[in-house]
């Protein structure tokens, strides 16, 4: 029962709040909008010509995401052409920052097609979905060098489920040469039984955050070394400068049985407590594990979800 001297506060609706809203200066709503997220700016951009015209505003980020949808199947050709026929190289001078590419295939060009294609300097996010084919090995190593020539300033590389035939660390390396800023590596569910030393991006000179949850390792001989008392290898121990890394739901290939399993504890704390520089961890660690390398580890962000 409400007592009869409490005062109910009335009910606004949405077009009441926006009305308020609309009533404050210009110099109010940048600082409102300054504490937004990305999606949040571009959410309320879309409410009236006023927000519009504010979002564009030097003081807030400008980053937008553009999309490149090609034919499923089609090859390396078709995005040049809708980069071209879009004039995407002068969309991406100004404020687009991010470009996600879906439906790519294959490639058909010569690799020294890649010299004379102008280049979208103002990309600095790229994430790729390419279809598998029969004949990948040759055609994804050429799309890795127009790629990374096309995308000269990739501070993040998103290869999620990317299947490949060939060494990661070919397709990386071309990154690595072009791409000198490349600090966000995001391939989830790499299957190509990537090396407990990180070897293959050890050509990416600026790599701090590292995510390959899904992914298989592989191993031999080396197994025992990786979780046993030679504190000169551990896992990564190829990528000195990691801060951020995700290895959620691994697992670990043994080439001599032909079996595959879990990544172990032990691989995954000596890992923690040699690593020089990881900050932040994602993997299957055990809640006892990560309260035990809390302890050793205080600076350290474990996450388990």
């Amino acid at each position: 029962m409400t007592h009869p001297h409490v005062n109910k506060r009335p009910r606004t609706n949405k077009n009441q709040s926006t009305a308020s809203l609309m009533e404050l200066n210009d110099d109010c709503l940048l600082e409102i909008m300054s504490s937004l997220s990305i999606d949040d700016l571009s959410s309320v951009a879309l409410c009236n010509r006023r927000l519009c015209r504010l979002r564009n505003h030097v003081s807030l980020d400008q980053t937008r995401e553009g999309i490149v949808l090609i034919q499923e199947g089609s090859s390396i050709n078709s995005l040049l052409d809708t980069i071209s026929l879009h004039d995407w190289n002068s969309i991406f001078s100004r404020n687009r920052t991010k470009l996600k590419i879906v439906g790519l295939w294959g490639m058909q060009l010569p690799p020294h097609v890649a010299s004379v294609i102008d280049p979208l300097d103002g990309v600095t996010s790229l994430k790729v979905s390419i279809k598998s084919s029969h004949n990948q090995q040759e055609s994804l190593f050429r799309d890795a060098d127009i790629l990374s020539h096309l995308f000269p300033n990739l501070r993040e590389l998103d290869l999620s489920y990317v299947p490949i035939t060939g060494c990661p660390r070919v397709v990386l390396r071309a990154f690595g040469q072009r791409c000198p800023e490349l600090a966000r590596l995001i391939w989830n569910g790499n299957e190509r039984h990537i090396k407990l030393s990180g070897m293959e991006y050890q050509d990416l000179s600026h790599l701090s955050e590292l995510f390959l949850d899904e992914s298989t390792f592989s191993s031999a001989i080396m197994r025992e070394v990786y979780a046993g008392s030679n504190f000169d290898y551990y896992m990564f121990w190829n990528c000195p400068g990691l801060k951020r890394l995700s290895i959620k739901d691994c697992r670990l290939y043994d080439t001599l049985a032909d079996t595959t399993s879990s990544l172990s504890q032990d691989i995954l704390i000596k890992m923690v407590r040699n690593h020089p520089s990881i900050e932040w961890i994602r993997s299957d660690l055990s809640m006892e594990n990560i309260a035990m390398l809390q302890e050793e580890r205080p600076g350290m962000t474990f996450v388990s979800k």
